[in-house]
């Protein structure tokens, strides 16, 4: 697997593959991002689009990050993931943003997702820190 920083320059070319994993990411939380939220964020430098390529330089996964600063800290956050068989590289993935996070001054690296990703409590050093509940008030 080959795990590695879409530039932007190569995002046109590669944004008919990446856009539907980007999209499936994202609806499973309503109300945040659309696609082309994204996209435009990855333009503007707010967040950073990963790509996940077989050995046939196919892209598989895709994921984005963003780097948060707070008063306390400064985070680097997964901020969606999607692809097929993760379970191939996603630990890979996670030992390259702990270096890139190092390479960017951060002092944590995290992610929020849906229930499903609990499995990274599993990993050594992860650890849920809070849940977040939401009402739509737009259900009908």
């Amino acid at each position: 697997m080959i795990i590695s920083i879409i530039p932007k320059d190569q995002l046109d070319k590669l944004w008919p593959f990446a856009e539907p994993l980007i999209t499936s990411a994202w609806s499973k939380a309503p109300g945040y991002y659309l696609s082309s939220d994204i996209y435009q964020r990855i333009m503007d430098d707010v967040e950073v689009l990963w790509g996940v390529f077989d050995e046939g330089f196919d892209l598989i996964g895709v994921f984005t990050t963003v780097i948060e600063q707070y008063p306390q800290s400064r985070r680097m956050c997964l901020s969606a993931l999607a692809g097929g068989r993760a379970k191939e590289w996603v630990l890979d993935a996670v030992d390259i943003l702990k270096r890139y996070a190092v390479d960017h001054q951060c002092n944590f690296v995290e992610t929020r997702g849906r229930e499903g990703w609990r499995g990274f409590k599993g990993l050594d050093g992860w650890k849920p820190i809070f849940s977040t509940y939401v009402y739509d008030l737009n259900r009908s």
